[in-house]
């Protein structure tokens, strides 16, 4: 999935167009964020960059972009809004008819030079609700996720889950994910979980399986989370810059290649258990004992504690692991109780958390 341009500041965004725009005209104008959606002479310019990306031509494969089956998506922009962080304000204009407008007009552009690829607008998901109460759903941001899916270019319905930023919870991204799952099946499309993250790594793990089943369950297109990062060419970790920062190996890369597996074959596979804390060690060669009322996590997600007697410290997955393997019984299954998500037409087994497997009959997910 490639974005042609960011709402947001990094790499100068929709911002930087205006600021060309203003600089080039008197300075008694007056200009905005939402001037990037409206004016004329910018969308020109937005309109030769996207023709300049579909038509570059790879100076490795030889294979021009529009025909390159590597890309799997097009987005307009990362994350749209009537709003940014930069220099220019939202006007008072600047409402969902106004993303909606320009969605419109620049899918169908895309359209035009590219038919091979999906089209998405790259928006948050926000809904425009009569009477919304949270503001993730009144309209506030300019963006209407029903009003863009609906339009006849638009391939994929997008939306973004960061409960840190929109003050939620991780129980109220299940939700979230669940209702616009089902909004693209009644508008009769696929959506796309297109960004998903959490910033407290001691629960980070069992919630995102959590939104994951969600995901399955719901019949989600996929799901992609913020961020992977690797080495720099200085061969030190790429800096976790927001908080966000996932690196390989690690618990939570174990739960999402879990995911991608259970995405290819469309079954509720077993796997062995995964380790709830993302950043949980412990000493070498410590015996795991789990308690007889396995404890409950904050995200609900229930898993055994370790008591550690040693000094060389080791990740717990691993730990885990060596202890159980050498058990004459198999571990106690857990699961968690969690109500159904909204929207889903499946019958599904009890939810698991990340740190189980299911003996259970397979069930294939819608």
């Amino acid at each position: 999935m490639i974005p042609f341009v960011n709402n947001w500041n990094d790499f100068g965004g929709m911002d930087q167009y205006v600021r060309w725009r203003d600089i080039s005209t008197p300075p008694d104008q007056t200009w905005y964020h939402d001037s990037f959606y409206t004016d004329p002479v910018i969308k020109g310019w937005y309109k030769d960059w996207i023709a300049h990306v579909l038509n570059r031509q790879n100076t490795i494969t030889g294979v021009r972009y529009k025909d390159d089956p590597t890309v799997m998506t097009w987005e307009l922009g990362n994350e749209p809004r009537c709003l940014s962080a930069g220099a220019y304000p939202r006007s008072p204009d600047c409402t969902t008819e106004t993303l909606t407008r320009w969605a419109d007009e620049l899918t169908t552009y895309v359209k035009g030079i590219d038919r091979n690829h999906l089209v998405s607008v790259g928006d948050e998901g926000f809904y425009c609700k009569p009477g919304g109460e949270h503001w993730t759903e009144n309209c506030g941001e300019g963006v209407d996720s029903e009003a863009l899916t609906r339009l006849k270019n638009v391939d994929v319905m997008s939306f973004h889950l960061y409960p840190d930023h929109w003050g939620t919870t991780v129980e109220w991204g299940r939700d979230w994910i669940a209702s616009h799952f089902a909004t693209a099946r009644r508008l009769g499309k696929p959506a796309m979980l297109g960004e998903f993250g959490l910033r407290d790594k001691s629960v980070r793990n069992p919630s995102y399986k959590r939104w994951l089943d969600t995901t399955f369950w719901s019949g989600g297109a996929g799901a992609l989370y913020w961020i992977l990062s690797g080495k720099q060419d200085d061969g030190t970790l790429y800096p976790d810059f927001d908080g966000f920062t996932v690196y390989c190996p690690s618990p939570v890369c174990t739960t999402i290649g879990n995911f991608r597996k259970q995405m290819r074959t469309g079954l509720p596979l077993p796997f062995p258990p995964v380790a709830d804390d993302d950043l949980a060690v412990t000493e070498f060669e410590t015996p795991s004992r789990c308690r007889q009322r396995p404890t409950t996590s904050l995200t609900g997600a229930r898993s055994c504690r370790a008591r550690s007697t040693s000094t060389r410290p080791q990740p717990a997955a691993r730990r885990r692991s060596q202890s159980q393997a050498g058990r004459s019984r198999p571990p106690t299954t857990a699961r968690s109780r969690s109500r159904r998500p909204p929207g889903s037409r499946a019958r599904r087994p009890p939810r698991m958390s990340s740190g189980t497997s299911s003996s259970a009959a397979p069930t294939r997910r819608p």
